[in-house]
């Protein structure tokens, strides 16, 4: 595996930082689950080779060469790994003002909604150039930074999303139905056992349902929805226990113990960590 990370701090308008990653894998176990990807940054995903697709929330977008997926903060997403070939993209995350116009093309679209794009070879050849300069540039490059990051929101706003990019067509019709009573019913106590009877196949078909297609368990698939849900409110501040509660945790105590071993701290370090 092929990785080149970079960290960059922008200091001149709304202060905020950026990562910029390069990664090619190749030989990747495909039975691996995906790890838990929740955050409250923006992200761009550029790929460039590799049969895989993306989750974001109820939506399950396919991927080819020159595809670009846009997530904002804790929009559920993980990407799908379909062959253990060579999988090769960028990567860029970073934390941003929902009023800066930059990051508009991110804000103006519902969750789950609009998130792929496509481009020619030639912005393609673009894209790669800015992503591979913010990789490689130099502590004293302070106007090129802003110029390569720019360059990249530009492309990207100027090209609309693919409409109804959903690749539903490509999964069974019931594991749909699924996953919108998912986005639907996170909040309220559904067991998987209760999903399998919503479409009358054992628990055994539905878990593999998910692991062939999204290469995910449905019970995992319950929390980081979940648990998405609940980083949003908590950046809201609302309080631990409401949010147990609106997000379909047991009790406060249940919550607690998941967040912390997910993401490493409770949430109230989360909250007083992050606040706005």
């Amino acid at each position: 595996m092929d990785i080149k990370k970079q960290k960059i701090s922008f200091g001149s308008l709304a202060p905020f930082e950026l990562y910029v990653e390069y990664i090619n894998q190749i030989n990747f176990p495909i039975e691996k689950e995906s790890k838990t990807h929740i955050h409250n940054t923006f992200e761009i995903y550029f790929n460039l080779s590799g049969d895989v697709s993306f989750v974001v929330e109820n939506h399950t977008y396919p991927i080819s060469r020159g595809n670009v997926i846009l997530t904002k903060p804790f929009e559920y997403h993980h990407c799908v790994i379909h062959d253990n070939k060579e999988h090769e993209h960028y990567c860029l995350r970073f934390s941003g003002s929902e009023q800066d116009e930059l990051f508009l093309p991110f804000h103006q679209r519902e969750k789950g909604k609009n998130n792929h794009i496509a481009f020619t070879e030639d912005q393609i050849y673009s894209l790669k150039r800015h992503f591979d300069a913010l990789l490689n540039l130099s502590e004293d490059s302070s106007i090129e930074k802003y110029y390569h990051l720019i360059r990249i929101f530009q492309i990207i706003q100027n090209q609309s999303a693919i409409p109804n990019s959903d690749f539903s067509d490509h999964i069974p019709q019931n594991l749909h139905k699924i996953l919108d009573i998912i986005a639907e019913q996170y909040a309220t106590p559904i067991t998987v056992a209760t999903l399998a009877a919503e479409i009358f196949v054992s628990v055994n078909t539905l878990e593999r349902y998910f692991k062939r297609y999204l290469n995910i368990t449905p019970s995992e698939y319950i929390k980081r929805k979940r648990l998405s849900e609940a980083m949003l409110l908590l950046n809201s501040n609302t309080s631990v226990s409401q949010v147990a509660y609106k997000c379909g945790f047991p009790d406060s105590s249940n919550f607690i113990q998941i967040f912390k071993r997910t993401f490493g701290q409770t949430p109230y370090q989360y909250m007083k960590n992050h606040k706005q």
